[in-house]
């Protein structure tokens, strides 16, 4: 397994991730890797960018949980979608289940966050 350091393509972001180039396996980048990858390239200390990252995703979680869409420039959007009421069946005994409706968190990449993928 080879692994190394790359820029994210067509980014205009300074984080550097790390990438498999065995493309049956899948890499997974970690919160604390994440914060230290942040942390070299901002030279801010872990601590502070743990603490950023951190209410980051309490915002996010917050505008969800309120039902508000979270819209960031270049990457995507966050949203609460709706999921109707419906009957399902349990596998085991083959019996009808109400499911109740509820709201689920829902992620839509834009467009540039596409083409850094592709």
């Amino acid at each position: 397994m080879s692994k190394g350091l790359h820029m994210i393509r067509g980014s205009d972001y300074p984080i550097s991730i790390y990438k498999n180039n065995n493309l049956r396996e899948n890499i997974t980048v970690n919160k604390k890797e994440l914060i230290s990858n942040i942390s070299q390239a901002t030279e801010h200390s872990k601590k502070d960018v743990e603490e950023m990252l951190d209410e980051t995703i309490n915002q996010i979680t917050n505008a969800l949980a309120n039902r508000e869409k979270v819209s960031i420039a270049g990457f995507g959007d966050f949203e609460a979608r709706k999921r109707e009421a419906r009957t399902g069946r349990n596998p085991q005994t083959g019996e009808s289940v109400e499911i109740a409706e509820k709201y689920v968190p829902a992620f839509k990449a834009k467009s540039k966050l596409k083409d850094a993928v592709k």
